[in-house]
């Protein structure tokens, strides 16, 4: 799936992304806005790793932001289980140098409204971010 949009592209992370990935999420004030998870420092072995986990994803959950040919952000789907399973958190991060340009405020409504569309009565509720504001303050 790849997604265009005015501002740039939705695809799913692939080998040569990890330059770019490594680059933008070595950030100390992308990190601290995310879940412990997300590592910092951000390393050319955490890349490889990401890039290998998401490529795997059956279906695509995550998927890299473009912008002008290069990854500078991800944006992705944690799908619940259980009671939940009809749910999913979209979260996100991008690169600061790419912040207050509506880049994610473009991005999450179109992968949530895909996703919605192609799914069974999914819902979905946003978390995470850069610079870690409700989604409606990212612009």
């Amino acid at each position: 799936m790849e997604l265009k949009l005015e501002r740039g592209t939705l695809r799913p992370w692939r080998v040569g992304d990890q330059a770019s990935l490594v680059r933008h999420a070595n950030n100390r004030n992308i990190s601290r806005n995310l879940r412990d998870r997300f590592p910092y420092p951000y390393t050319a072995g955490d890349a490889d790793a990401w890039i290998a986990r998401a490529s795997a994803e059956t279906p695509p959950c995550n998927f890299a932001i473009v912008v002008d040919g290069a990854a500078v952000g991800g944006i992705g789907l944690e799908l619940g289980e259980d009671v939940f399973r009809r749910s999913a958190e979209v979260g996100y991060w991008l690169g600061e140098p790419f912040w207050g340009r509506g880049i994610v405020t473009e991005a999450d409504p179109s992968l949530a409204s895909t996703v919605v569309e192609s799914s069974d009565d999914v819902l979905s509720e946003t978390g995470g971010g850069s610079p870690g504001l409700p989604l409606e303050t990212v612009k």
